[in-house]
């Protein structure tokens, strides 16, 4: 497979986890500059959010990939090293013609849970 090939398929699941974040969070506000998907071979995470997406859906890492074969367990150890600071580091991952998964740790899932009841049995 050519690499420009192998850089579409991992813009369309960024851009993919992006649609879903805006839809997610255009009740509460968000437009489409508060969840940007950033271009292939930039440093950073692969879908960036703004403060106020942050205040809506939480302070996530999101590393994106795409690919047949993935040691999910060794891509998302060496994703949560380099943000050690990052509240919420996930990996959202795809194989062809499958549905995106989401790894992060039991602790994070179990807080991010608490965190949304909490915050939807006070509203």
């Amino acid at each position: 497979m050519k690499t420009s090939s192998c850089k579409n398929k991992g813009r369309k699941l960024q851009q993919t986890v992006r649609d879903a974040l805006l839809e997610l969070g255009k009740s509460y506000g968000l437009e489409t500059g508060d969840v940007v998907s950033t271009s292939m071979g930039a440093s950073g995470v692969d879908v960036q959010l703004s403060p106020a997406a942050k205040r809506v859906i939480g302070d996530l890492c999101i590393e994106c990939k795409n690919v047949e074969n993935l040691n999910v367990t060794g891509v998302f150890l060496q994703h949560r090293g380099k943000y050690p600071n990052a509240v919420l580091p996930m990996l959202v991952h795809k194989r062809n013609n499958t549905v995106p998964l989401v790894t992060m740790t039991l602790d994070d899932f179990i807080n991010h849970l608490l965190s949304y009841r909490i915050a939807h049995t006070n509203a």
